[in-house]
């Protein structure tokens, strides 16, 4: 048969040669190669076809190997994140106060435990100042060089002369001449160690000469210290023989002070991982070169030479305060999972036995980077909820195309199979040729997608090292990404391919032989015989079962997680969840689609010619069966895309609430509370006050300010704890922080974190209700009261306060071991019930069993019965201040240093700025895989968008060329499939954004649940906009080149086309 179109003929295998009855053909090698060489010549005459099926195959293992790898490396991000916060230690030991020693030998432990990672450090309390504060003296005096040790310990003469007296031991010549020293810790540290372990693995600095040092940039600019300057560090020289035991001869005249000069040749902007982000007030010095200087600085005038030798002959190896241990290599793979639980295993199976050899009951133990990772365990968890979710999402999409490419595929060559099984073709050299055909696309596009994953994973790896400062991620892809790419590079096309082969056998050989009639059925019947054969539905049995598994798994996990405090299997259960969840919303959008598109024919096309509409109506009706996976897979990844959006804004957001939330501005100044004064009050913001309110008022950038005092227990000397409890005390919530707070403190907290959920005062005033005529005795309590206590508005409720006081037995008085607590009783009453507050704790739910109680200041001086005599009294912990959340950084670190330079030696400063610094590296490396996956997601649409309408419109060849014969126009064909293209996309894209909020806005309120922060619903309006946009211009451009093809054709030639 001749045709002038698209030849339909191919190398058809001769029917002896398939004759089932002589030769096996599943197993028969020559029938093999045959099918190949058959399938070879079809797709040299299908190229557009081909290419299609291979590029789809391509992209899945591509995709699918490749984003798999790489969200396994996704924990990653909140170790980074703990590692600079909390810095690059996975075990930290230090000799236990109740153990009797004050350090740790690290030359002893190295013989211990010689083959682990491990470094030495030590830190003490160290006053300096700057060689330029120091006054200028006369050459004469010899004291124009700062590395002179003489003078420095000299006394002031008492004439007042502008010289030194060096016959005598004293220290005031040096605070003469250089005036008022600050304060600042210096750390000492072994570089070639911590980088040998990689303790600070983006520290860009040489180790650390004798005689300099490295000063904190945040502490140098506070005391205008520059790069170059000389220091001049004084340490206690009696607390510092001591603490070394450094013998000293009794009988001779030592200084009390040694004063080492240093040149400061770096300032460090960010700790890099060697420390705490919080700590400012560092000056680091290198270890092994410490003693060392000493030695060079010691004062030999006022020591012997058997001194001076001791000093030189001390090994500080031999006295650490800390020892930092590592994970041996591969560190990394042990932080490797979203689950705290097995995380925190992996690094107690190290530390342990470590603890066990070196002695547990004397040591002080931490695992700072695990501490880290605790206090964003439910993001890490809620983050691999949603990577679970991708991957599920990037593989039913991969299915569907790979499914929808070959049902065209086989559709396309109904015409062809029909000649097969007409000339004697069996139904297993059918499938035999199928399957050959299937592979020739699936194993050049596994090979070559494995490949290319490949690859990029090594690129990837590249850009995600210098990201995250980790040198030791692997660039080799993971054996999940890889079987998962195998699955649906090679078995996923034989599994897809069943359904299309059933379809194509299914059909009557008369149907498959018409070429004259359509191939498209508006209209189709089926007959369900009620015999025996069709007794069981075998889809409604597998329903069934999924429908029961998942109900019992509910039924008995989701009890089981929460007895068990499993957020592992929780958050698993959760995710089954929301993807049934998801499904169920795609398949109830589905029962809506025709709606949706009708609606849009008539919003959208109310102007265009009647006739034109009706095909446009007809042919979304005739090819729904077809239309229907671009509609799933429109609506999914559409759906997807908005879900995904919000849960990476979600996932951020939630580590910046929960940080404004703890402090309740974006800056504030805290007292050194964890200090205690001799006579056993803490050192408070009491004596600093109006510096720091003056400040307040004439800086432009602060709008209000406002006070918190120190909490109740540690206000008054003895206090153990507070707790609350009703009038006949048969329930009580113990765990209470008792905190008063200013008129006008909810004005200056950032708003949004207040929830009040009882009170008779507006939400606004709940603050200033303590200070009215009733408020005096009220007191804001968590709602959470309100049932476990039965408290009602305006009811009274008693604070109880234990106190320890000393026993006596049988006369004697107790030693500090039988000392017993004792409690006293406050009445006060509950003027509102609060679910959240800015700064504080509270917590609607019983979980959050530590929470706050507010007061006036004259009520809290109140409560110390007595040992506060007024509301003036009452010490200061927290001086919040209102800065515009948009505030520069420059305005900012001004502002953080003329506040830190007022509070002194009495509190430290936060800055939000510097806080979330850490949070930029983890913010770009989540908005990367995100937007990797939205681009995913897109790409594989257009590719069904276009294999549909291809298929499309070559089915319908018939009707065009009747339509093309009665006179319709080229552009008018044109407008039908673009409008049937535009149609399909827009409805599928309502539906999907509707399944996206729904689900987005779900995980945004279990995630605000599970963290008790008021976390908004935003909604991404960019990204919406732009995928939209996005959608139709894809619509446009998959219809316009197969309806541009069949157009150019002459009208016999559409005729002829099969």
């Amino acid at each position: 048969e001749e045709h002038t179109g698209r030849r339909a003929s191919t190398m058809v295998p001769h029917a002896d040669l398939i004759d089932a009855k002589k030769k096996k053909v599943l197993t028969n090698p020559p029938l093999w190669g045959h099918f190949l060489r058959a399938s070879v010549s079809n797709i040299r005459k299908n190229k557009v076809t081909y290419c299609m099926g291979f590029f789809a195959c391509l992209m899945v293992v591509f995709v699918v190997a490749l984003l798999t790898t790489v969200l396994a490396k996704a924990p990653l991000i909140f170790l980074r994140l703990s590692e600079l916060t909390n810095s690059e230690v996975d075990v930290r030991i230090a000799a236990g106060d109740w153990s009797g020693y004050t350090g740790i030998n690290f030359t002893k432990l190295t013989e211990i435990i010689p083959d682990t990672l491990k470094t030495p450090r030590l830190s003490f309390a160290a006053g300096f100042v700057s060689d330029a504060a120091c006054r200028s003296l006369t050459p004469k005096d010899g004291l124009r060089l700062p590395m002179d040790t003489m003078w420095k310990y000299n006394p002031w003469p008492s004439d007042g002369a502008e010289s030194c007296d060096p016959a005598a031991i004293a220290t005031d010549c040096f605070y003469k001449h250089c005036g008022k020293q600050s304060w600042a810790s210096m750390l000492l540290i072994d570089s070639t160690r911590e980088a040998a372990m990689g303790f600070g693995r983006s520290w860009p600095y040489p180790p650390i000469p004798r005689g300099h040092a490295y000063f904190n940039k945040i502490l140098a600019d506070k005391h205008n210290i520059t790069a170059g300057s000389i220091i001049y560090i004084s340490v206690s020289f009696s607390g510092l023989s001591q603490a070394l035991h450094i013998s000293m001869s009794s009988g001779s005249k030592h200084p009390t002070r040694l004063y080492l000069p240093f040149n400061v040749s770096v300032l460090y902007p960010k700790p890099f991982g060697k420390h705490d982000f919080e700590q400012e007030d560092l000056i680091l010095v290198e270890y092994g070169e410490f003693m060392n200087h000493v030695h060079d600085n010691l004062p030999r005038q006022f020591l012997s030479s058997s001194e001076v030798q001791s000093w030189l002959n001390f090994n500080l190896y031999d006295f650490a305060h800390t020892v930092s241990l590592n994970l041996p290599a591969p560190r990394i793979d042990k932080y490797l999972s979203s689950n705290y639980d097995e995380i925190q295993e992996a690094v107690l199976s190290f530390a342990d036995p470590l603890f066990f050899t070196l002695g547990w009951n004397a040591l002080s133990t931490s695992l700072p980077v695990l501490d880290g990772l605790s206090q964003t365990k439910l993001i890490s968890l809620f983050l691999g909820l949603v990577l679970n979710l991708i991957i599920f999402i990037l593989l039913s999409l991969s299915v569907l195309l790979i499914y929808s490419l070959l049902m065209i595929n086989v559709d396309s060559r109904t015409f062809e199979i029909g000649v097969m099984r007409m000339i004697g073709s069996q139904r297993n050299g059918i499938i035999m040729m199928l399957l050959t055909q299937a592979f020739l696309y699936a194993i050049p596009a596994w090979v070559f997608g494995l490949g290319f994953a490949q690859s990029a994973a090594m690129g990837i790896k590249a850009s995600v090292s210098s990201l995250l400062g980790i040198e030791d991620i692997s660039p080799i892809l993971t054996w999940d990404g890889i079987l998962l790419g195998c699955f649906l590079g090679l078995l996923t096309p034989v599994a897809a391919s069943i359904v299309p082969i059933r379809a194509a056998l299914g059909k009557n050989l008369q149907d498959s032989l018409d070429t004259r009639q359509s191939k498209t059925q508006a209209v189709k019947v089926s007959i369900s015989r009620a015999d025996s054969s069709s007794a069981i539905s075998w889809d409604t049995v597998a329903i069934g079962f999924c429908l029961s598994l998942f109900g019992a798994s509910i039924y008995y996990g989701l009890p089981l997680a929460l007895l068990t405090m499993n957020l592992g299997l929780l958050l698993n259960i959760f995710f089954v969840i929301l993807v049934a969840m998801l499904l169920g919303m795609v398949l109830l959008c589905l029962n809506l689609q025709r709606f949706v598109e009708t609606g849009l024919i008539k919003i959208f096309f109310f102007w265009e010619n009647r006739a034109l509409r009706s095909v446009l109506s007809k042919n979304l009706v005739a090819h729904r069966d077809r239309n229907q996976k671009t509609s799933i897979m429109y609506a999914l990844s559409l759906g997807f895309i908005i879900f995904v959006s919000i849960a990476a804004s979600l996932q951020i957001e939630t580590i910046q609430y929960a940080k404004q939330q703890s402090h309740g501005a974006y800056m504030e100044v805290r007292s050194y509370s964890s200090y205690s004064l001799e006579d056993g009050s803490v050192v408070s913001l009491r004596s600093v006050a109006k510096q720091l309110e003056s400040i307040a008022k004439n800086d432009p950038h602060i709008e209000k300010w406002t006070w918190i005092s120190e909490t109740l227990h540690r206000t008054i000397p003895k206090v153990t704890g507070t707790f609350a409890t009703h009038t006949g005390y048969l329930f009580s919530r113990s765990g209470v922080d008792v905190y008063a707070i200013s008129p006008g403190f909810f004005d200056t907290t950032i708003q949004g974190f207040l929830k009040v959920e009882s009170s008779n005062y507006p939400d606004e005033d709940v603050a200033r209700s303590l200070y009215e005529d009733v408020g005096y005795g009220g007191a804001l309590v968590s709602s959470l009261w309100k049932d476990k206590l039965g408290l009602e508005l305006e009811q009274e409720f008693l604070l109880g306060i234990n106190v320890k006081t000393q026993s006596t037995k049988n006369g004697m008085e107790a030693t500090s071991i039988d000392a017993y607590e004792e409690s006293y009783f406050c009445h006060l009453r509950a003027l509102g019930f609060l679910d959240a507050a800015p700064a504080f704790k509270y917590s609607p739910f019983p979980l959050i069993e530590h929470q706050t109680v507010l007061v006036s200041f004259p009520t809290f001086a109140n409560l110390t019965g007595g040992y506060l005599k007024s509301a003036e009294d009452v010490p200061l912990g927290r001086f919040l201040v209102k800065i515009p959340a948009d505030l520069d950084k420059t305005a900012r670190d001004k502002l953080q240093s003329r506040l830190s330079s007022a509070a002194g030696g009495h509190g430290w400063v936060y800055n939000y700025g510097h806080d979330v610094e850490p949070l930029e590296i983890p913010t770009t490396i989540i908005t990367y895989i995100f937007s990797l996956t939205t681009f995913i997601a897109m790409f594989i649409c257009f590719f069904s968008l276009m294999s549909s309408m291809f298929t499309n419109v070559y089915e319908q060849t018939k009707e065009i060329g009747v339509l093309r014969a009665l006179g319709v126009k080229t552009n008018q064909m044109h407008r039908v499939y673009v409008y049937e293209a535009f149609v399909l996309v827009m409805a599928s894209s309502c539906l999907g954004i509707l399944i996206g909020m729904a689900i987005g806005y779900a995980m945004t309120m279990q995630q605000s649940l599970f963290t008790q922060l008021p976390i908004p619903f935003i909604f991404p309006w960019v990204i919406m906009v732009t995928v939209f946009v996005g959608s139709i211009l894809f619509a446009v451009v998959a219809s316009w080149a197969p309806v541009h093809h069949v157009m150019s054709m002459q009208i016999v030639q559409i005729f002829r086309y099969v």
